[in-house]
């Protein structure tokens, strides 16, 4: 079960979804689409003072999670469910292994990811969703899948937002 990446013949690539994952991934949307439709039947009934300062909390707890890479990882995982750090790096083309490691260790600070560490000879070590990341990685599943197969609507600008974040810091 997966996604591929197909190239056309004009060197444009797109994304292939598995019959299985389409399915479920259908579902995160409708599941999604229903809990956004809840959100907003909430959002309706507050009052826009209110609204104005609880914004402000709940906009800085999510930022970490649309950081380069994040939202991308969360995926990963839900697809496959369990991985290890080297099959992680490999889905995510262009990541560095610092920067993964890096990230690993943030979304497990944050409760999202949890590292077992398996006794074996070698020591393996194999990182999977928590619970709560099971449940976010849920409903940013369908922005990611639409980010990869509707590209072209997507404004270019967010392509480029973090095009350096992986460039090492230079002091001026």
């Amino acid at each position: 079960m997966g996604i591929k990446l197909n190239k056309t013949a004009d060197g444009r690539e797109h994304v292939v979804l598995e019959p299985e994952l389409a399915a479920r991934l259908e579902s995160a949307v409708r599941a999604s689409s229903g809990f956004s439709l809840r959100v907003g039947e909430s959002l309706a009934r507050v009052e826009p003072r209110e609204f104005d300062t609880s914004l402000v909390h709940v906009m800085e707890r999510v930022k970490p999670l649309f950081q380069k890479w994040t939202l991308e990882m969360l995926f990963v995982l839900a697809v496959a469910q369990k991985l290890r750090f080297n099959q992680i790096k490999s889905r995510l083309e262009g990541i560095s292994s610092r920067t993964l490691s890096t990230k690993l260790q943030e979304l497990e600070a944050m409760g999202l990811v949890d590292r077992n560490v398996v006794n074996e000879r070698p020591v393996r070590i194999e990182y999977r969703l928590s619970e709560q990341g099971r449940v976010i990685a849920g409903l940013t599943a369908p922005l990611v899948v639409y980010m990869s197969l509707e590209p072209a609507r997507v404004v270019p600008a967010l392509a480029t937002i973090h095009a350096d974040d992986d460039a090492p810091a230079t002091q001026a």
